[in-house]
């Protein structure tokens, strides 16, 4: 720390206080940058494990398919595409599963940029939600969790459908995580003041209150997650939920009791779907 002297000329002490700045001004950037660093290497830490499990169980229900296809031709089987049907249908449901979290990182990516841009168009909500629950159904019954639906008709407006979507999977995957086992309930409506509202409720552990202001930063994972396979993830998923929410206009919040689950709401502008 330079320190100028009493007795220094004005013009040497002006000179030494603005050395002085310059000095603080660099470490404050050289930690940026440090921290910077070390968030890439979390992220990139994460990718790897995380992009390498779906990627493995690709590999096995590929091989195996390959095996019932070489079985059949050396030995005719009627029953072979019986066998093989859910054996696909179980890769692609991998194949999606890479796909959206390769999604992940292109998303943090533009969005850090400030790049990312929508698409807008006409959206019934209920019917996207819709058609997601009925994806995810596989994913609930191999954890024994009810979904129950309430999604109101007519709920419309101009939103990015693509984006719009991920926001919805993003909050149930999430509920059926941390849910339990306990049924997590999905609403769709139109609230009073004209705003089209998705709700995601689950019944799990809840999240305390001093984890709710930093529940939607990046790189935060739940600690109240029952296992160490629901703490998995990039981190990043309600972060990309808050801003992908943000650009289309609207809204995400999240009400918990600890012990009693969580209750998260999207609110959007049923006129508008945000801009670039």
């Amino acid at each position: 720390m330079i320190e100028p002297r009493g007795d220094e000329p004005a013009a040497l002490q002006a000179a030494l206080a603005a050395a002085e700045r310059a000095r603080i001004a660099a470490e404050e950037e050289a930690e940026r940058l440090r921290a910077a660093v070390r968030v890439r290497d979390d992220l990139l830490s994460a990718a790897g494990h995380e992009l390498r499990n779906p990627l493995n169980a690709m590999l096995i229900f590929a091989d195996v398919v390959d095996l019932d296809l070489r079985r059949a031709r050396s030995a005719p089987d009627p029953q072979a595409l019986e066998r093989l049907t859910p054996r696909l249908e179980a890769l692609s449901r991998q194949i999606r599963q890479f796909s959206r979290r390769a999604t992940v990182l292109l998303d943090v990516t533009q969005l850090g940029a400030g790049r990312l841009r929508l698409e807008p168009q006409e959206v019934d909500l209920g019917r996207l939600v819709g058609r997601l629950l009925d994806d995810l159904e596989p994913l609930a019954a191999a954890s024994k969790t009810p979904l129950v639906r309430a999604l109101a008709p007519g709920v419309v407006g101009r939103w990015d459908p693509l984006r719009l979507e991920q926001v919805a999977e993003n909050l149930v995957s999430n509920a059926l995580k941390f849910g339990q086992g306990r049924p997590v309930r999905v609403e769709v409506a139109r609230t009073g003041d004209g705003r089209a509202t998705l709700w995601v409720k689950d019944e799990g552990p809840g999240i305390a209150p001093q984890d709710r202001a930093r529940l939607f930063q990046r790189f935060e994972r739940g600690e109240t997650a029952p296992d160490a396979a629901s703490r998995a993830g990039f981190g990043v998923g309600l972060w990309i939920v808050a801003q992908l929410v943000a650009a289309m206009g609207g809204g995400v919040d999240v009400e918990s009791t600890p012990g009693a689950g969580a209750t998260f709401r999207v609110a959007l502008p049923a006129d508008s779907g945000g801009g670039a």
